[in-house]
């Protein structure tokens, strides 16, 4: 009697199926997903400089009637602007200044800098959880869309905004996005171009006066100016191709910016779930036809 041939499971099912989340990115994305807290890493090519995580804490809304406001980030200067209103459709200039992650060392340090990746939270008092009310908008646009001097209310931020929300005892994130050009290094007084690119949060409704706070993260690589005591490193890195990498981790999980890294992953394990599934299908196709050919042969 003829024996069948015993057919193999498919080496490598289990292990396919447990590579999902985190292990899908690369680091660069990594760092884009959670400024805050993930490894840091050097992504860009050229001169190679110091890589270090910095955070500015403050508050905003608190004068008695005021119900409206925004925060802008430009992490590459670094450089930021807030302001809070009576009125959504109250405009007055947009001011820059230095109260950004990293600008007052790295004035005083470095003598250029590039941004890695940066986000903007924003966060109700315990105290205010019982009454809060009001919507926030976030956004990333190009640095030329607002610029210093540019009259803006906060309404004008709704409407370029690409993600909406109501306010709540959960915090607000933005998380930044590079441009084209935010590879390179600027020095600190440079001003921002149409080639990179800064984030948002705006507010509107919010009871009068009830305090907000915020926090800005920003990861920064610098170089050393003359004085501080730090040698260059004269190392050249080959980097790798930022906008094709924030392009990929776009269609991985689209929203990230907004997202939690929580949600994040859970997007991500989902959709590697699901390719791996596809993947055991196929294999189970295949062995299936292997079957078949193999009682095939022994028919005839």
């Amino acid at each position: 009697m003829a024996k069948s041939k015993r057919i193999k499971p498919v080496k490598g099912a289990r292990r396919t199926r447990a590579r999902v989340g985190r292990t899908m990115l690369t680091p660069y994305q990594k760092i884009l997903i959670d400024p805050c807290n993930a490894e840091l890493t050097r992504p860009y090519s050229g001169e190679l400089g110091i890589v270090q995580r910095f955070v500015y804490d403050g508050t905003i809304n608190t004068g008695g009637i005021l119900t409206c406001g925004y925060l802008i980030l430009q992490p590459q200067r670094p450089g930021q602007a807030k302001l809070a209103f009576n009125a959504s459709v109250d405009a007055a200039p947009v001011a820059y200044d230095g109260y950004a992650p990293g600008y007052f060392f790295v004035t005083a340090n470095g003598a250029k800098c590039r941004a890695l990746a940066a986000c903007v939270q924003l966060f109700a008092s315990g105290a205010s959880f019982s009454n809060l009310t009001g919507e926030w908008a976030i956004g990333v646009l190009s640095a030329d869309t607002i610029n210093q001097g540019q009259s803006v209310s906060v309404d004008n931020l709704f409407q370029l905004s690409n993600q909406r929300g109501t306010l709540s005892k959960e915090p607000v994130e933005a998380k930044w996005q590079p441009g084209v050009l935010d590879h390179t290094y600027n020095t600190v007084s440079e001003g921002m171009g149409a080639d990179n690119n800064l984030v948002f949060i705006a507010y509107r409704g919010a009871p009068a006066g009830v305090q907000l706070s915020y926090r800005y993260t920003t990861v920064l690589e610098w170089t050393p100016k003359a004085g501080v005591g730090i040698p260059s490193t004269a190392a050249i890195a080959p980097g790798v191709n930022h906008v094709a990498e924030v392009s990929a981790l776009s269609r991985a999980a689209p929203g990230w910016w907004h997202k939690t890294t929580e949600a994040i992953m859970a997007d991500m394990g989902l959709a590697a779930r699901y390719v791996a599934r596809q993947g055991l299908s196929l294999a189970a196709g295949a062995a299936t036809n292997r079957l078949n050919q193999t009682f095939g042969a022994l028919m005839l």
